[in-house]
């Protein structure tokens, strides 16, 4: 861009594709952040699927006085158990594996004490995470062909938020088992805070026209 084109009008942010994609994915990640909030505080999506420990000032006493803030899981492999030969490896996996069928068997975050369950570092880190997405699918939109419609680049930003939830949430309730009301409403909450962000970066971060 030089002056003379400022000066002459001609100047358009057509012409900076990182400009678009700069503000494609401010205004889509915003908008995903107040879906998103939308999705849990009114809707009560995925926080539905939570269920309340029996006991549970006993249980709090209990995991306070005994393990540190962390991710756990139950029953484990006993420590060292990647440099175990071979054969010994196999017998600890058998042993574990009937332990878990046996059940109890689970997956424990302890969060860090001190912190508020919604402060403003969890508010920020989020809004900023879904503006990073948000460029993400806005540099995808201005990569597509010439000419390609604002329909089509609306639901290219649905199937992103629908290729998420299939390559990570899915694989929580196939591995970890979580209950499937929890990982069905965080297909549902991708499709709508991507369907509603969508409408923005779709309408800003187009493909550059074709030169003739």
């Amino acid at each position: 861009m030089n002056e003379k084109a400022l000066n002459s009008g001609e100047f358009s942010y057509e012409r900076l594709p990182m400009i678009r994609v700069i503000l494609a994915g401010i205004l889509g990640g915003v908008l995903a952040f107040f879906a998103g909030a939308f999705n849990h505080m009114v809707l009560e999506l995925e926080g539905r699927a939570f269920q309340q420990v029996p006991e549970e000032l006993e249980v709090r006493s209990y995991l306070g006085a005994k393990v540190k803030p962390g991710l756990y899981t139950f029953p484990a492999m006993k420590e060292g158990y990647d440099k175990l030969p071979k054969e010994e490896r196999d017998k600890e996996f058998e042993r574990v594996n009937e332990l878990y069928k046996q059940g109890p068997a689970g997956i424990l975050v302890i969060a860090p004490t001190g912190e508020d369950m919604m402060g403003r570092p969890q508010l920020i880190g989020e809004c900023v995470s879904n503006v990073l997405a948000a460029l993400v699918a806005a540099c995808i939109l201005v990569c597509l062909a010439p000419g390609t419609s604002y329909p089509v680049r609306w639901v290219v930003v649905l199937m992103l938020g629908l290729f998420t939830w299939l390559s990570t949430s899915a694989s929580f309730a196939i591995w970890y088992r979580f209950p499937w009301e929890f990982i069905l409403d965080g297909l549902y909450g991708s499709l709508i805070e991507w369907g509603v962000a969508g409408l923005a970066i779709a309408a800003i971060a187009r493909p550059a026209e074709e030169k003739k």
